[in-house]
């Protein structure tokens, strides 16, 4: 005797099965959301915590759905987004692990003035003008190559210069760059302090501050986080990881490396990096 199955029976073993999938997407319907989240993340180099704040600031283009940054982690990880994953995430969806390391004796640079000691205040970040200044190096044992980074502590806009060696006098070269073309009260105006580390390509902190163009007045005033406080500068330390991963250190020697300009989203800003240039505000 043939077994029948009612069509019923075949029913319920669906919706029981059904119950093990979970709740649907909450933005599987909302195209636009998912699009944006893309474009964000593969084009702009943001991260989902960039892509939330942009929605809170109604910078981005109007959504049919509210989803939290940890939701969109998810999202990512079990790619539910096409065409994301982890592994373009401004960091690859990792953590920052904080690596222990043998110190070296700090610099001293006797007279140079220290963070605490600015009377341009740029922990309130209230204004433009504080700017922080560091170096990140080639990988070991790839080359000599460095970049300059400089970052405004309150509007978040950051530069970008390749330097042949990692050396005060390189350095000099590109603030001097800097300052040609709109003069020293200008350049004032725009870097009215500028913090930097205890590198040694920061040693000669008076010629940073001496103006190009011959005024006994600095063209800016530089002074130096406090040894093994690297969290004095914060946002530099941030901006150079993201910066880390779209110029690769261990590619910055390569003879065929070309001058460009990116532009990626941090914290919700979008800054213009320019690589080698300037960005001509």
């Amino acid at each position: 005797m043939a077994a029948v199955i009612s069509a019923q029976i075949k029913q319920n073993a669906y919706d029981y099965a059904a119950t093990n999938k979970g709740p649907s997407l909450k933005m599987g319907h909302d195209h636009e959301l998912v699009d944006y989240a893309a474009q964000k993340i593969l084009e702009e180099h943001g991260s989902p915590e960039a892509i939330v704040m942009d929605l809170k600031k109604k910078e981005a283009p109007p959504v049919k759905t509210a989803v939290s940054t940890h939701t969109r982690y998810n999202y990512i990880s079990k790619g539910d987004i096409a065409g994301v994953g982890n592994t373009d995430l401004p960091r690859e969806g990792k953590q920052t692990k904080r690596s222990y390391k043998r110190l070296q004796r700090a610099n001293k640079y006797l007279g140079a003035p220290i963070i605490t000691e600015r009377p341009v205040d740029g922990t309130e970040r209230s204004e433009p003008g504080p700017w922080g200044m560091d170096c990140i190096v080639s990988g070991k044992g790839k080359g000599l190559e460095a970049l300059l980074t400089l970052k405004d502590w309150m509007t978040r806009e950051s530069l970008v210069f390749k330097l042949s060696r990692q050396t005060n006098n390189e350095v000099l070269k590109v603030l001097n760059r800097l300052e040609r073309p709109m003069g020293r009260v200008q350049f004032n105006e725009r870097f009215q302090s500028i913090t930097v580390d205890n590198g040694s390509e920061f040693l000669d902190w008076k010629a940073l501050q001496k103006s190009v163009t011959g005024s006994k007045k600095p063209r800016t005033l530089g002074s130096f986080c406090h040894p093994y406080s690297s969290w004095e500068r914060g946002t530099n330390e941030q901006n150079n990881g993201l910066i880390g991963t779209i110029f690769l250190r261990e590619q910055l020697s390569k003879p065929t490396r070309k001058l460009r300009s990116v532009s990626y989203s941090n914290g919700g800003t979008t800054i213009q990096e320019e690589y080698g240039g300037i960005d001509g505000k």
